[in-house]
């Protein structure tokens, strides 16, 4: 935790270098608690999954921006998702003038097999669902809206 919070102060890599640097310092890290075995999963969840990418990174490409996959790896007991900033990701999108699709894409089955996944996406909608009335939006379900829609989606050019 203290070496990830570190990296997270420092914010992302801006070099391959670094981003190398701090890949290698999750295996070592692994290795001096006696399971190498896990330095490689470490490294990927440090760096990747689980990285320091400040929601802000996200202005930079809006303009292009035409599909979003939302990631997460669960719903707490509170009904958000702890490990990734839904309520940012989607408010930064509505105030973007984003209109397109957003995908929740459930990647907690990958360990967790005792809860029901389609209870974990139903869960992470809700909290899209709710993120964007609260930016002012709202998110169609209703399948035959969203493809009269698309097509003009589709269509639009970045500025």
């Amino acid at each position: 935790m203290e070496l990830w919070e570190e990296y997270r102060r420092q914010g992302p890599p801006y070099s391959e270098a670094e981003h190398g640097g701090r890949f290698s310092a999750f295996i070592e890290l692994a290795a001096r608690h006696g399971r190498p075995d896990l330095g490689v999963d470490m490294a990927v969840n440090g760096t990747g999954l689980f990285g320091p990418a400040p929601v802000a990174g996200w202005h930079e490409i809006q303009p292009w921006v035409r599909h979003v996959h939302g990631k997460f790896f669960g719903i707490d007991g509170t009904g958000e998702e702890p490990s990734v900033p839904v309520r940012e990701l989607i408010a930064l999108l509505v105030g973007a003038g984003y209109s397109g699709a957003v995908s929740s894409e459930y990647e907690g089955w990958h360990w967790n097999s005792w809860d029901d996944a389609f209870d974990m996406v139903a869960g992470e909608q809700a909290v899209q669902r709710s993120a964007a009335e609260r930016a002012g939006s709202r998110m169609i379900t209703d399948p035959r809206q969203a493809r009269d829609l698309l097509p003009a989606h589709l269509a639009r050019t970045p500025a």
